[in-house]
């Protein structure tokens, strides 16, 4: 099995089970799995285990220790996951500094996943290091399809990553870890049901040692759902089949190789908008039904006792998306796929400050196909270098710069830097962290070729958008690592950015342009956590403000600004967990508030700007192991009954209540 690497004696220490799964995390050969020995689903874990983890590897493709990074960067395990009894990725999502979610409706409708204000397709979401940005769908990801049951662990990366991810990254990256085996050959089953005829089960088998691993997972959803529009009375549902599967195999002690793959098959239940009126029509015509497959190999290649790491690997994405509504009906698909090689060097010079360094050179090749109803294999292939260099100084000055270059097939090319800091001047657990970077996005294909023939025409003269951000921030440690505080100042701006929707009177039809002037947003992002406060009592919380804005030039020639919609100036939370009675049972009290927010009715041919209302969500989740194998839990979500919408028209579901058993084998 490769090791992480030989550079630091603390980096040696930390069990092979999470350097593995941060490796992960950045796209590298290896896959997230329990500790030698822990129990597969077992019961919550003691305090110590929710601290933040001591190593990371999303903010620079390599193993480093948390104080050691200089972007912003948020780690959510699958312990904090368990105890909240988090079904969706995107509702713990909601509790990240920085990042706002915005959902059409019910379960499993369209979700969107917003970081420092930027765009939804501004972020990079990798799953066991797969691109999973939609290649038929504007290289967004809807987050209404990802369930939570066998992720292992979440990173949220802020700020512009281009430098190291290219396109698709400007806001930021949020990586997905999902569970490996590890020990003897286990199961474990888990069943639910609840509120809005809501049923889901979760069945795992895995296993492994040092020479393999494996985990396989099926997940089954499906719920009757909630009537999204103030019309009539017919239920929007949905359902979701999700296989997962990764694996490991370690033929020399210097060769892994690993493999994964996924597979989701979602159907929901929509309602229209009148562009007339702009409200939404109560159809039960209106569905659409998706298909994403993901597939990954990777080798990985260790020499000179871990002083120089090469990996190889490709990823595939393919997705189809079919829509039927009163409309029309209509249909995308895309495949993406990614062909890398990195290499890193690890080197120290202690004669030198105790100087120690890392030098990492990636390349990689992408190549996209897209189609719809009348844009049949339109491609694009892209190259990526990218090269960068870590330098750590006296165990207290850590630095990181990257540099990329991509070579765009239809555009011009484009390079991206980033540079970070984390110091630690003093003895006194004070840590300073910053970061500046470049970043670039494509257009997508749907603003490229076009969507719904007769209604939304491509735009070929789209130029990519182009981005510079940076922040600085605080972190102060008390009590032993108890406690942790962070406050960050961010400030983005982004160029050309591309106007999805406009209307065209000459065609009499909509299309994509480049907005003329600067998209901006600044804010300010506090995050807490506090472990055993007292015996058995954890808490964290999280505030956000976001100010968002983007320019607009009036029938009139007049120029102007206006706040980004569908993001909040103000957003917070907390969430306290209890343990008790031996740590058998839990309970769990998450609140969650999002402030007022702008949204546009959708009328033609003059869209409308309407406010939403501000909303506060109580969430409360309980749990109790009747023996070593066996759990039973239950939780009420928006406890409050409150009557609230994230997008303007579309209803969000009140009151529901859960209960469920899990067992393991």
């Amino acid at each position: 099995m490769p090791h992480c690497h030989s550079l630091r004696s603390r980096l040696l220490t930390t069990s092979a089970a999470t350097c593995l799964g941060l490796i992960a995390a950045a796209g590298l050969p290896a896959f997230a799995q329990p500790a030698a020995g822990e129990e597969e689903d077992a019961p919550a874990a003691p305090a110590e285990s929710i601290a933040l983890p001591e190593i990371s590897v999303i903010a620079t493709r390599t193993p480093r220790p948390t104080n050691e990074i200089g972007s912003a960067l948020t780690v959510i395990t699958r312990e904090e996951l368990q105890r909240r009894q988090t079904r969706l990725v995107s509702e713990v999502l909601r509790e990240v500094a920085g990042v706002t979610v915005s959902r059409t409706g019910g379960v499993g409708t369209f979700t969107e996943v917003r970081i420092r204000g930027a765009e939804s397709n501004h972020t990079l979401v990798l799953i066991n290091g797969i691109e999973a940005n939609d290649p038929a769908s504007g290289r967004l990801f809807d987050f209404g399809n990802l369930l939570a049951s066998d992720v292992e662990r979440i990173e949220v990366l802020r700020g512009p990553q281009s430098a190291l991810y290219g396109s698709d990254a400007i806001g930021g990256v949020i990586n997905i870890v999902t569970r490996q085996g590890e020990g003897p050959i286990s199961g474990a089953a888990r069943v639910e049901g609840g509120s809005f005829g809501t049923v889901s089960a979760n069945g795992r088998v895995a296993g492994g040692d040092e020479d393999y691993a494996f985990s396989g997972s099926v997940d089954l959803f499906r719920t009757e759902g909630i009537n999204l529009s103030d019309f009539g009375g017919e239920e929007d549902g949905h359902r979701n089949v999700t296989l997962n599967f990764t694996g490991r195999i370690n033929p020399l002690d210097v060769l892994q190789i690993d493999v994964a793959g996924r597979y989701t098959d979602a159907f929901v239940e929509n309602d229209p908008q009148d562009f007339m009126t702009g409200r939404t029509l109560d159809s039960p015509v209106d569905e659409s039904d998706t298909q994403q497959a993901y597939g990954l190999a990777r080798a990985t290649l260790t020499l000179f006792d871990g002083m120089w790491e090469q990996s190889a690997g490709i990823t595939v994405t393919d997705t189809r998306n079919d829509f039927v509504s009163d409309f029309g009906n209509a249909f995308s698909e895309g495949t993406l796929a990614n062909i890398s090689y990195q290499s890193d060097v690890y080197l120290e010079t202690p004669e030198l400050l105790d100087a120690e360094h890392v030098l990492t050179f990636l390349v990689e090749r992408e190549e996209t196909n897209y189609s719809n109803e009348f844009q049949q294999g339109r491609e694009t292939e892209d190259f990526g270098y990218v090269g960068q260099y870590q330098l750590s100084l006296l165990d207290r000055i850590f630095l990181s710069g990257s540099v990329r270059h991509d070579d765009f097939d239809t555009f011009e090319d484009f390079t991206t830097y980033r540079v970070t800091a984390s110091v630690e001047p003093f003895d006194t657990g004070t840590r300073l962290h910053g970061s500046y970077g470049t970043g670039v996005q494509r257009p997508t294909p749907t603003e490229q070729f076009g969507f719904f023939p007769g209604s939304f025409i491509g735009n070929p003269d789209l130029q990519p958008e182009q981005s510079r951000g940076w922040d600085i921030g605080i972190e102060q440690t008390l009590l032993g690592g108890r406690i942790v505080a962070d406050v960050t100042y961010f400030r983005n701006v982004v160029e050309d950015e591309i106007n999805g929707f406009v209307f065209d009177p000459d065609s009499q039809l909509f299309t994509a342009v480049n907005r003329e002037g600067e998209s901006e947003s600044d804010g300010i992002e506090i995050a807490l956590t506090a472990v055993d406060l007292i015996d058995g009592l954890d808490l964290q919380g999280s505030y956000s403000y976001t100010h968002a804005t983007q320019p607009f030039s009036d029938v009139d020639g007049s120029d102007g600004v206006f706040r980004e919609r569908r993001r909040p100036l103000h957003s917070a939370s907390v969430n306290a967990n209890y343990r008790f009675l031996d740590d058998r049972a839990n309970l769990n009290v998450g609140l969650i508030y999002n402030g007022e927010r702008t949204d546009l009715r959708f009328t033609s041919p003059a869209f409308q700007e309407v406010e939403l209302g501000s909303y506060t969500l109580l969430n409360i989740a309980g749990s109790y192991d009747l023996s070593e194998n066996v759990e039973i839990f239950g939780r009420v979500e928006n406890v409050l009954d409150q009557d609230y919408e994230e997008v303007f028209d579309f209803n969000a579901p009140g009151i529901g209540a859960f209960v469920g058993l899990r067992i393991r084998m």
